[in-house]
């Protein structure tokens, strides 16, 4: 029976499939995923067909309008249609679970974090999907640990250990990502959706950086019915720092001329 050897164990798969095999794992790699497969086995959640889940997608369509009697026209938008809130066949982006060319479909348990996910900034529109489910949907939900805080000088018990790379991987689908990453960077999370995929689960649950509840990927997007969509208009953006000392860094404020 596998267990992960270490708690940083998923940083040591993540580096082998990032830089040295990708495709023909090595067997750290492989020893690794087998103790993945068999710790998912306890994460399983069931999400029954009453649920609904959102999709966020910036922009909107648009339609010109004739003003009364006139030759004039206006421009008003309205909410992106089924077929542009799933994901189009065979055309997807590299994704934090998918491959380029392989379509999932990304959704949250929450609008706001639906909308917050797409990054939209302030008088943008957002057209906002509502899902639910076709039938019960069974997901390896990584949310069930704490983000990891706490590294160890001296390796844990089994039960520590497979807490910590649980956190980790859960951390891996949840930190945000931009076009501009380099797409090595998904290898390891999209190895593991590949991986639970192929153990015929629906999808992946994991935490979200962006808002309450947590966001869901679906390996097959017809496992969902699209109910409607919205438009949002975004009246601001705000973001609660918190600004934090540099050691060796003090910046002084310009002198007044």
């Amino acid at each position: 029976m596998k267990r992960f050897p270490n708690s940083d164990a998923y940083r040591g798969f993540a580096y082998s499939v990032r830089n040295k095999r990708r495709y023909l794992l090595e067997a750290d790699a492989k020893d690794f995923l087998d103790a993945v497969r068999r710790t998912a086995a306890r994460r399983i959640d069931t999400i029954p067909p009453n649920v609904h889940m959102w999709r966020a997608q910036l922009g909107a369509s648009t339609i010109e309008l004739p003003i009364g009697e006139t030759d004039d026209m206006v421009t008003e938008d309205y909410p992106y249609p089924t077929e542009r809130m799933k994901p189009r066949p065979f055309r997807a982006v590299e994704g934090r679970a998918n491959p380029k060319g392989i379509s999932y479909l990304y959704l949250a348990s929450h609008h706001e974090t639906a909308v917050a996910e797409v990054r939209p900034w302030k008088a943008g529109v957002v057209s906002l999907g509502e899902f639910k489910p076709a039938r019960a949907l069974r997901l390896v939900n990584t949310t069930l640990e704490s983000k990891r805080t706490t590294y160890f000088a001296r390796q844990p018990d089994p039960v520590k250990r497979e807490e910590a790379v649980w956190g980790d991987i859960d951390y891996a689908f949840a930190v945000p990502t931009t076009s501009s990453d380099n797409a090595a960077e998904y290898v390891p999370t999209q190895v593991l959706a590949e991986l639970f995929r192929e153990d015929r689960y629906d999808g992946i649950a994991y935490r979200s950086a962006y808002g309450p509840g947590h966001n869901v990927v679906l390996f097959d997007p017809s496992v969902v019915e699209h109910l409607n969509s919205v438009l949002v208009r975004i009246k601001d953006v705000h973001f609660d720092i918190e600004i934090e000392s540099q050691f060796g860094y003090h910046v002084e404020s310009p002198s007044a001329t």
